[in-house]
């Protein structure tokens, strides 16, 4: 789909097709690359396996809370989309039934798209926004950033996952 927009763009301009080139964030792409391959190593490995066992703790609401916190500080750490995978491979990996897989499900998603704001290198929007601001001269320091997300992003999984199981109680099968 890309190419062909580009090949649209661009037409027969060839001067076109380099400028779009060199606008591409080539270092990002890459980035994203290697850690979808990371993930897939992960799964090859068995680690997916033990960490679907390492998720098992408790009732249906003590592992809501333990997936989406190790969603969340996995995302902070390796990014948020081999998190994805990684998740949803740990959780196929388990012997739950497919009501527990969905809030399972549920409950990574919500570690797993609050997490990245801990960190800066948890998502890729947030390294390419730290980019175009420097390159504008805005300087958002690290320790800041890390300062405000860590504790917002904690509470605001807390209440995620609060609501995750407050619905599973009231709506249960």
């Amino acid at each position: 789909g890309a190419a062909i927009m580009l090949v649209l763009h661009c037409g027969c301009s060839c001067q076109a097709f380099w400028l779009v080139m060199e606008a591409v964030g080539w270092d990002v792409l890459r980035f994203a690359c290697g850690i979808l391959v990371v993930a897939a190593g992960l799964q090859h490995s068995g680690v997916t396996d033990h960490l679907g066992d390492m998720l098992k703790v408790g009732g249906p609401a003590s592992m809501n809370f333990a997936t989406a916190y190790t969603a969340a500080v996995s995302s902070a750490l390796i990014n948020n989309h081999p998190v994805a995978n990684i998740m949803a491979m740990a959780i196929r990996s388990m012997q739950c039934s497919s009501h527990e897989q969905k809030n399972l499900a549920f409950a990574a998603l919500i570690g797993g798209d609050l997490g990245p704001k801990m960190l800066p290198i948890g998502s890729l929007a947030a390294m390419m926004w730290f980019g175009i601001l420097r390159e504008r001269g805005v300087v958002v320091p690290y320790w800041l950033y890390i300062g405000i997300g860590i504790p917002v992003s904690l509470v605001a999984i807390l209440g995620g996952v609060l609501s995750l199981n407050m619905e599973m109680l009231v709506f249960s099968e």
